[in-house]
């Protein structure tokens, strides 16, 4: 035994054969000898790198862990800010989203503007103020500004104003003359005699049994409803006897006294103008041409068609008595004059010459001579100027105190 271990030391101790053997060969010729005798071989040295490396990944992972709880807190609005926001530069936390910053505004007195400018009036959304703020309003005085006396300003004296007094009444409005409807002798019927188709009940009211077939019955018909005041009725049979007989001049004139009432006065013209175009010589429907053209605010038109009635008659008072109205309408008051005097020599007698007259002495100040023409009106007067006879008795009033002063 001690001779084999003097050969190992021997062969260990050679120089020129262990020059060229690197450590590890040499390592390794050991491990084999040692093991043919029967020694475990050792183990290898170790060198340190192995657990630094793993001291560094561990460190690593503790780190990455921390910076990920760090940023779930973060975001959970446990802490202000993550380590993402710092790497990436600030983000918006689910408590900052959809929040306006506030803004900062100069705070002035009211009045006193401020260092860019007077300071801008708050939007009409925002500009309501507390129930506490107005039952109980804080004022803050200047420092600088003296206190002002509590005696207040003693208030204006009522002005009193006197009662006005009252209106006079309007100048009552013309009277104008209408020549009412026509009804040919041929399609006359006797006053107890009702409209054919049209019985009466024991109510009072009527009842039609049987349709018209003819132009007569039309036209029958259409009278009695226009005196009845159906207007409705009327102009269905006015228009079936103009279907029947276009060329019906008094059915036309008919028809235009029917929208002359109604206040249809470009209606009521255009059927008087067809009816005077079918009978030139038709002197009713010139009449009521001339009214519906005055009315309508045609005074020079309506001139020319009642002179063309006077020259057939002289002696027609209304046409005299609407000539005169439209003389005045157009301001020639003296011609108008002329013409209803004219009017009451032919008929003492008739009232609305006595009242139109009235009207132009009235505008020419002959107080004394209208308030005369007035009278004899109200005494002249029927059922059909009762309204107007109120009007004008106010009006007499009014005039006789004016003589008084």
């Amino acid at each position: 035994m001690s001779r084999m271990l003097d050969a190992l030391r021997q062969h260990s101790g050679e120089g020129p054969r262990t020059e060229g053997l690197s450590a590890k060969s040499s390592g390794v010729a050991k491990d084999h000898v040692l093991a043919s005798l029967g020694y475990a071989a050792q183990a290898p040295e170790s060198t340190g790198v192995a657990p630094a490396l793993q001291i560094v990944i561990g460190a690593m992972l503790v780190m990455v862990a921390a910076a990920l709880v760090w940023q779930v807190a973060a975001y959970n609005q446990l802490v202000a800010t993550g380590p993402l926001s710092l790497l990436f530069g600030p983000r918006q936390t689910a408590a900052h989203r959809n929040v306006a910053p506030p803004v900062q505004r100069p705070v002035t007195s009211p009045g006193v503007p401020g260092p860019s400018g007077p300071a801008p009036a708050k939007p009409a959304a925002t500009a309501s103020l507390r129930a506490s703020d107005i039952a109980n309003p804080v004022v803050v005085p200047p420092a600088s500004a003296p206190k002002a006396p509590s005696t207040a300003a003693a208030p204006p004296p009522a002005i009193v104003q006197a009662p006005k007094p009252a209106p006079p009444p309007s100048t009552p409005a013309m009277l104008v003359t209408t020549s009412r409807t026509s009804t040919p002798p041929s399609q006359a019927a006797s006053p107890a005699t009702p409209a054919p188709g049209v019985t009466w009940n024991a109510a009072g009211s009527s009842a039609a049994t049987s349709a018209p077939t003819s132009e007569t019955d039309h036209f029958k018909l259409a009278l009695y409803y226009q005196r009845t005041g159906d207007f409705e009725q009327a102009l269905i049979h006015y228009r079936a006897v103009l279907e029947a007989n276009e060329l019906n001049a008094e059915a036309h004139n008919n028809l235009g006294l029917l929208y002359q009432d109604k206040g249809l006065y470009d209606e009521a013209i255009r059927e008087f103008r067809r009816a005077t175009a079918i009978d030139a010589r038709y002197d009713k429907a010139h009449n009521n041409l001339g009214v519906a053209l005055l009315r309508s605010g045609n005074p020079e038109s309506a001139v020319s068609e009642f002179r063309w009635i006077v020259a057939q008659d002289g002696r027609n008072v209304e046409s005299l008595t609407n000539l005169a109205l439209a003389l005045r309408a157009s301001g020639r008051l003296s011609e108008a004059r002329d013409h209803l005097q004219r009017a009451l020599s032919i008929n003492n007698r008739y009232a609305n010459a006595h009242y139109n007259l009235a009207l132009v002495l009235e505008e020419s100040a002959e107080i004394s001579r209208a308030i005369d023409h007035y009278e004899q009106f109200l005494s002249l007067g029927g059922a059909d100027t009762a309204t107007l006879a109120t009007d004008v008795r106010g009006r007499v009033q009014l005039l006789r105190s004016r003589l008084l002063k």
